[in-house]
């Protein structure tokens, strides 16, 4: 299960349903995940928090990322990720 398709079904758990996720046309399916697409690409720009409070990880540091490039490429992963 791709990272959107988590997000989707987290959005449509916590609305009132009739149908189960497993149950849902796949049509239905695509809108949830253009929903969690939206929230996704709404948070890619990190907070200053994001930024300043996240400790960088040994290897990235050394191949000069800091933290906005690693949680920009890591929402950008989940982005284009496709179900297959």
């Amino acid at each position: 299960m791709t990272p959107l398709e988590r997000a989707a079904r987290a959005l449509y758990a916590r609305t009132p349903r009739v149908v189960e996720w497993d149950e849902l046309s796949q049509s239905a399916k695509d809108v949830n995940i253009a929903d969690a697409r939206a929230v996704l690409t709404a948070i890619r720009e990190p907070s200053n928090a994001m930024l300043f409070d996240v400790p960088l990880l040994g290897t990235a540091a050394k191949q000069g990322w800091c933290a906005k490039d690693i949680y920009q490429r890591m929402i950008d992963a989940a982005l284009g990720e496709s179900h297959v």
